[in-house]
């Protein structure tokens, strides 16, 4: 009987431990997987483009403005949606920075790239510096 009064706290302590571990360690690193790979895809979808296709051509029905306009947002985003775990998390921040990835630095370096024109070799640095800070390559 001793014992069950012991296992009772022990299994709610555990309990609260792994929620506490998951709620401050495994969301944010899961919200950051999630904001990588979406950065990925829009990098995908929207700066490899060869120069010789023109933009009606890569993504029929687009306009060159409304093509524009839908890179900028989706860049803003991704990329604010980063600043803001960059913000929150300083923490996991720092342990991704120890690893060499830089959630702060790819949130600037998205809403930077949806201000420039695509075709810009300011772009392709910008491009670069987003791929190192997720190391997607």
């Amino acid at each position: 009987m001793d014992s069950l009064l012991w296992d009772i706290p022990g299994g709610l302590l555990g309990g609260f431990l792994a929620w506490f571990a998951a709620t401050i360690v495994g969301r944010p690193l899961y919200t950051y997987r999630s904001l990588r790979s979406e950065a990925a895809r829009l990098v995908s979808l929207y700066e490899h483009n060869p120069k010789h296709i023109s933009i009606d051509q890569f993504l029929p029905g687009c306009e060159d403005s409304d093509w524009l306009i839908e890179r900028r947002r989706a860049y803003r985003a991704c990329g604010t949606q980063f600043l803001a775990l960059a913000a929150t998390n300083a923490f996991l921040t720092e342990v991704l920075q120890k690893c060499r990835r830089d959630p702060q630095m790819a949130g600037y370096a998205l809403v930077t790239l949806g201000n420039m024109n695509p075709q810009s070799d300011a772009a392709h640095q910008i491009q670069k510096t987003l791929i190192s800070a997720l190391k997607l390559n």
